[in-house]
């Protein structure tokens, strides 16, 4: 028999993304990351997510082109926490 990581649930990694983005006291996180450029809808799953684990975020997304810029390919998406 062979020993492996179960991996985490949906709940389980944004609970754990929500972790990191709070312990960034206000710096941006990536929190997600994919191959797929299209955009829709991704910032908005981002951040009920992160709302429903009671932070007040602001996410952003890039897409990557591997420049020097934005050495990645395709989109990376950020958030943090905001302080009023």
């Amino acid at each position: 028999m062979s020993t492996t990581d179960i991996p985490l649930s949906s709940s389980e990694r944004w609970d754990k993304e929500a972790q990191r983005v709070k312990r960034a006291k206000g710096q941006w996180v990536v929190v997600a990351e994919s191959g797929d450029s299209r955009r829709g809808g991704r910032n908005a799953k981002v951040k009920a997510a992160l709302e429903l684990r009671g932070l007040t975020v602001e996410v952003r997304s890039r897409n990557g082109n591997g420049s020097p810029e934005r050495p990645w390919v395709g989109v990376r998406t950020w958030a943090r926490v905001v302080t009023s």
